[in-house]
């Protein structure tokens, strides 16, 4: 599939178990969106000059929480989570992957080339009038960026860490990006 000059590529929203394979996405606001959806694929898609080349969003629900006699204002977040990213090619993008609130994602074995920004990492929180308490906010945000034996390409790996070297000529470096 080619999808070209869309608000959003792909999108699935409170999605489970689906499989994007295979696409061409360029010049669209998102090339794929997750929104709350869990345990989907995403392999072998082309993904350049889009705004952002694979965002996952996530909602929040404020819920009042009493104790004692004091009312408080507690999130409930539910962002795209469980998903396995690998052998994509993000290029040229303003953001390769643009992540909000979501977790426990894997990303292995995919190209970032020459995205403005290779990953982005949003806290709709921060600039919230309730204080958030910042482990929640750690737990929801962290993602995984190998499946445990292959990371990622990252086009300005070099420029970003020149100290950095490879480990017994295997393609991996001794810095994580």
């Amino acid at each position: 599939n080619n999808v070209t000059g869309n608000t959003r590529g792909i999108y699935l929203d409170y999605s489970l178990e689906n499989s994007i394979h295979g696409n061409d996405l360029t010049r669209n606001i998102q090339g794929i969106t997750l929104s709350v959806s869990t345990s989907n694929s995403i392999s072998g898609n082309n993904l350049a000059a889009n705004g952002q080349g694979i965002h996952f969003s996530s909602v929040i629900f404020w819920e009042s929480m009493n104790e004692g006699d004091t009312t408080y204002d507690v999130p409930n977040i539910y962002g795209a989570s469980y998903n396995c990213i690998s052998r994509n090619n993000l290029v040229g993008n303003t953001y390769g992957v643009w992540i909000s609130l979501s977790s426990n994602n894997t990303f292995s074995s995919n190209n970032f080339i020459n995205n403005t920004h290779q990953a982005n990492f949003e806290n709709p929180l921060a600039n919230s009038f309730t204080e958030v308490n910042p482990e929640i906010i750690e737990n929801v945000s962290a993602s995984n960026w190998d499946d445990g034996t292959t990371g990622n390409y990252w086009g300005d790996y070099e420029g970003r860490y020149p100290n950095a070297s490879k480990l017994d000529g295997s393609g991996t470096w001794n810095t994580p990006y």
